[in-house]
């Protein structure tokens, strides 16, 4: 039953989603995010960058063709829905053409030219630097992009063209990528080193393989059970859920090891495997669900949160802390005696 059900959730477990946008932090029903999300529809504030590099002719026909090219090419980049400088905003006073083409025109005075765009504030800080010598690209990136982690892919494209011209990236869908990014790493670090921690343990203390594996698959089958679940109930994590997995797998293998200590103290005393297995799982299930249990709860009462992530996070723990116990049942008996 335990593999089956293992093997028929998995393709749904590869289906979970973690949610990268800024709105999950957000209650959806708050009256206060709604109004705050139509305002950002209108101005696109949460998902637009700044691309910034320095140039000392930027206000020049070379200037102007090198920040085309540099827009072009961050135009191409997935999940960049459109790239806007200075080269493509009218020209100050309402007066007819466009500044790139302007400056590509022999016949203009490019030094008043110059000076009548550093005069304005609408372009003045906000497209260009106040002394000239800095091009700003603003970039406008797909929503769906940056909740979804593909945006990941196109900040290291960003970051390479910026990169090539001594320039920078910015921006909130740049700073929140880069949060998520680093917690994955910790959590990767925290699952690694704790799983080897206690491997390393097992292996001293036990010194047979199959006390090595049956934890692993205890925790493996929790972990595929609770991101199919998260599938089914459309629920997705946010900025917290990088910390799922290494508390499932401290939570698994522990619970693991109980059984396991007892059912080597219990199988010295007795020939009969199967009889010592009946014992060990007699004596120990119950205080390891009233341990699964009541971390389930603990994980629960951050459902009354007010905080969107925390509320998540503490919900897909609680179920995750009690399929726990659900894997021990299914998969420590069959794994032992076949072991």
């Amino acid at each position: 039953i335990g593999i089956v059900t293992t093997l028929a959730l998995f393709p749904f477990s590869l289906q979970a989603k973690y949610d990268r946008s800024i709105n999950s932090f957000f209650d959806k029903n708050d009256p206060r995010f709604l109004t705050y999300n139509e305002i950002q529809r209108e101005f696109d504030g949460d998902t637009l960058c700044l691309a910034v590099y320095p140039d000392d002719d930027l206000l020049t026909p070379a200037g102007m063709a090198r920040l085309d090219e540099f827009a072009d090419q961050l135009a191409r980049v997935p999940g960049v829905i459109k790239v806007q400088t200075i080269s493509s905003m009218p020209r100050p006073g309402g007066r007819p053409g466009m500044i790139g083409k302007l400056f590509s025109r022999p016949r203009q005075d490019h030094a008043k030219l110059r000076e009548e765009i550093l005069a304005t504030d609408l372009f003045r800080d906000q497209f260009i630097s106040a002394d000239g010598k800095t091009a700003v690209c603003v970039v406008l990136i797909d929503e769906p992009a940056i909740a979804s982690g593909l945006f990941t892919q196109s900040l290291k494209e960003l970051r390479r063209l910026c990169d090539a011209r001594a320039g920078h990236i910015v921006g909130a869908p740049v700073m929140i990528n880069d949060v998520y990014d680093y917690l994955e790493q910790d959590s990767w670090v925290l699952t690694n080193v704790s799983t080897w921690a206690m491997i390393f343990v097992i292996v001293l203390l036990f010194r047979r393989l199959r006390w090595l594996v049956v934890p692993i698959l205890v925790v493996q089958t929790s972990l595929i059970w609770m991101r199919a679940m998260m599938y089914f109930f459309e629920v997705q994590l946010s900025l917290t859920g990088a910390m799922t997995t290494a508390m499932i797998t401290v939570i698994g293998i522990t619970s693991a090891i109980h059984v396991a200590v007892r059912f080597r103290e219990v199988a010295f005393d007795e020939n009969d495997v199967v009889a010592g297995l009946r014992e060990t799982l007699t004596h120990s299930l119950p205080p390891i669900f009233w341990a699964c249990a009541t971390t389930a709860v603990g994980f629960g009462a951050l459902a009354v949160s007010q905080v969107a992530p925390v509320r998540s996070f503490g919900l897909v723990m609680a179920a995750a802390s009690l399929m726990v116990f659900v894997a021990i049942i299914l998969i420590m008996p069959g794994a032992i005696l076949l072991a």
